[in-house]
């Protein structure tokens, strides 16, 4: 090999690295109560919660745990704010356009994504699920979280804790549509693969506890309404609209095709039938948080028309009504509880 080539890979190793530097070193921190600047390469001594937002505005850096971490840097192209630590206790995020990554083989990450758009990198180890939570919670305070991607390869630990929270959005921002679930292996975005099977399995959870708590009556749970009322469809209020409107989402659990038919098949068929009535029930009266006054006179029509009625669908149906009392003297179940999410 010859001495030019030699020294020409010479040239391009330190262009290689001299870009790396600059990549990493392209922006600073700055504390917002103090103003004081953190450049790539200094340490934050971090006593309490401390926010620091990038030198570009596009970005927060929040660091809840106390412990000592050394800032590598901010990345110009692949938009990260890598920071190191040897804490055994953690919790840091990013709201913005930049993903803080912290450099710990055991550190969990979890990003979640809104229709607004607003974005949350959350970076933990050994911490308070409550921590976790709160800072979820306060930052999609108005907003509907439409994604949520556990950025490792392993679930987590705490991962029904944030389907909970996830749904506590849904109730508050009155949208029940499913958040898009993935795992995404950390350097691997190809292999990311949809897991949304693991929210099928909480929901089912939540609608079956409360199926059990049931008395024949309709269940003031803000997690079951979501359940129940995600991915809703429109449909003319009239009889037949009604009637398959009911019979699609009941075979959501009774035939194979269905999310939740492998945990429905787990019912003794005992409990089967006094199920679907929790179901039939339950489902109508979520439709009243997407009527207006108008189209709830309609629907108790509606409602007596099935009563009314001799098919066999309406019998099923005429059961659940019945049952659970929704229709007494041609009005609706009074439930207040549905129409405060109004």
């Amino acid at each position: 090999m010859s001495k030019i080539l030699v020294g020409g890979y010479g040239i391009f190793n330190y262009m290689a690295q001299e870009k790396r530097r600059n990549l990493k070193q392209s922006q600073n921190l700055i504390n917002v109560v103090d103003n004081q600047t953190i450049s790539p390469g200094e340490i934050i001594e971090s006593y309490k919660f401390s926010e620091f937002i990038t030198t570009d505005n596009k970005g927060i850096i929040g660091i809840v745990s106390p412990g000592l971490y050394y800032f590598l840097g901010i990345g110009k192209t692949n938009s990260k704010c890598l920071i190191r630590t040897s804490e055994e206790s953690l919790l840091v995020f990013s709201k913005g356009e930049y993903d803080v990554n912290v450099d710990d083989d055991y550190v969990k990450k979890i990003i979640i994504n809104s229709e607004k758009e607003l974005r949350l990198t959350i970076c933990y180890k050994n911490y308070s699920i409550k921590s976790i939570s709160k800072i979820i919670t306060e930052y999609f305070e108005n907003d509907k979280i439409t994604e949520i991607i556990n950025d490792s390869e392993n679930l987590d630990e705490n991962w029904n804790d944030i389907l909970s929270i996830s749904l506590n959005n849904s109730v508050k921002q009155n949208n029940f549509t499913n958040p898009k679930i993935e795992i995404i292996p950390e350097n691997k975005q190809e292999e990311s693969h949809d897991i949304s099977e693991i929210t099928n399995k909480y929901n089912f959870f939540i609608i079956f506890e409360n199926f059990k708590k049931s008395k024949d009556e309709i269940i003031d749970d803000p997690f079951l309404v979501s359940i129940i009322s995600q991915d809703h469809v429109q449909f003319e209020l009239c009889q037949e609209e009604f009637l398959n409107w009911i019979l699609n989402y009941i075979e959501q659990f009774t035939i194979y095709t269905g999310k939740f038919f492998k945990y429905f098949q787990k019912i003794s068929p005992e409990e089967r039938d006094d199920f679907i009535n929790f179901l039939i029930a339950h489902k109508i009266a979520s439709l009243y948080l997407k009527l207006n006054n108008e189209d709830e006179i309609n629907f108790i029509n509606l409602l007596n028309d099935v009563i009314s009625s001799n098919n066999n669908l309406s019998s099923i149906i005429k059961n659940a009504i019945n049952s659970y009392g929704l229709i007494k003297e041609n009005t609706p179940y009074d439930n207040n509880y549905y129409y405060y999410y109004l």
